[in-house]
């Protein structure tokens, strides 16, 4: 990088490059094993990094419509979502999540066009909407089931990729305490519990010991 003088790299798709060892829904395992080093390397040589990521099928606030852990937010300096613009199908938009170096900047509309010259596509940019990440991601389905969905989600996707043999050997499970500990910063341990009762038991729970799973 620094013989070449490079300044952008673009890691697509973030996924793709991770270890058999590291687990994407950890957030353990993505602070430390992942975004630690590509921040040490951005400081170190004074690139960017771009890291991409897949939407997942799941409903929930915007932020929470990735792949992996919370963390990879968590720990960029920006994050956007890209899509179709409902409106317009010709076009697409560049809508900020998380903007962490300034103010929260507008969303802006762009299409891709073919040029001859460089022989392939390149970026029309069309100008600033009021469309934001969430009015895109609440077109997709409604705003009470988007707001209920949320923790529900993060839940659910959690147990998901985390889940291990309970100490008796006979259910998959996880301690509740590592759920609430890896929603610190997005929801509160009342949330998270409500989110699992409510409007009908998500998982079920079971006492070992002094510990809840």
């Amino acid at each position: 990088m620094r013989e070449q003088h490079i300044g952008l790299i673009v890691v697509d798709v973030l996924i793709s490059f991770l270890g058999s060892d590291t687990n994407s829904y950890k957030g353990q395992d993505i602070r430390a094993q992942v975004m630690a080093p590509l921040k040490r390397l951005c400081e170190e040589t004074g690139c960017t990094v771009i890291a991409l990521r897949h939407l997942n099928k799941g409903q929930g606030a915007a932020i929470y419509r990735r792949g992996g852990s919370i963390g990879i937010v968590g720990a960029a300096r920006a994050a956007f979502l890209m899509a179709k613009d409902p409106e317009n199908g010709g076009q697409r938009l560049f809508a900020p999540v998380k903007f962490n170096l300034g103010p929260m900047p507008r969303t802006l509309a762009y299409r891709l066009e073919d040029n001859p010259l460089l022989g392939c596509a390149h970026v029309r940019w069309l100008g600033e909407t009021d469309d934001t990440a969430e009015s895109l991601n609440q077109s997709a389905y409604g705003t009470s089931e988007r707001e209920d969905s949320d923790v529900r989600t993060f839940i659910q996707d959690y147990f998901d990729h985390n889940k291990e043999l309970t100490p008796d050997g006979l259910y998959g499970g996880v301690p509740s305490y590592r759920v609430i500990n890896e929603a610190k910063g997005e929801f509160s341990k009342q949330q998270v519990l409500d989110g699992r009762r409510r409007p009908k038991p998500l998982l079920a729970s079971k006492k070992y010991g002094n510990m809840w799973w």
